[in-house]
């Protein structure tokens, strides 16, 4: 009779993760792994089957690596200015991370989304986005609100957005009285 040990492996930490062997056949052994719960720190684990029948020859092992999609985790705007004066240009940083594949950053002002009035410069890194406008404050921006919103396209119904309340100012033209 055949003795067949299977078990599912985590490389990262040598950690058999399931060691059950369902025979479904004569002479066929299957292992299915189910992960109840899968959290982020599975992302990028790899994890092999290895099948062993004896001491002798060398186990069959077929691994994969576990890539995952994940919603971002975080999004905010770095030191936001707390006012701006008419005239001026600030730039404006929103910074976004643990999203999976990278996440479309957008801006908006007000209810407008800013396909071509804000103009952005996105750079992604490892688990990190970030996405910086310029804008040249004017009266008409004051009481806006000015949003940056990561979306993980794979995620649609889950943006995640940080926002500022634009406080305009302007330097007094003549004097009073």
């Amino acid at each position: 009779m055949l003795q067949l040990r299977v078990a599912a492996v985590l490389i990262s930490e040598p950690l058999v993760v399931d060691a059950a062997v369902e025979s479904r056949w004569n002479r066929v052994a299957v292992n299915e792994l189910l992960v109840a719960e899968l959290s982020r720190d599975y992302h990028n684990s790899q994890l092999a089957c290895v099948a062993n029948n004896n001491n002798v020859t060398s186990p069959s092992t077929t691994a994969f690596t576990l890539v995952m999609s994940l919603r971002p985790l975080v999004t905010r705007l770095e030191h936001p200015p707390r006012s701006l004066r008419v005239g001026r240009q600030y730039h404006i940083l929103c910074v976004t991370a643990g999203s999976r594949p990278h996440p479309n950053i957008t801006w908006t002002l007000g209810n407008v989304a800013s396909i071509s009035p804000l103009l952005a410069e996105t750079q992604h890194e490892v688990n990190v986005s970030s996405s910086r406008v310029a804008l040249v404050a004017s009266r008409r921006h004051h009481g806006q609100r000015l949003s940056c919103t990561a979306l993980n396209p794979r995620f649609p119904d889950h943006p995640l957005t940080d926002s500022l309340l634009l406080n305009v100012t302007c330097e007094c033209v003549g004097g009073v009285g």
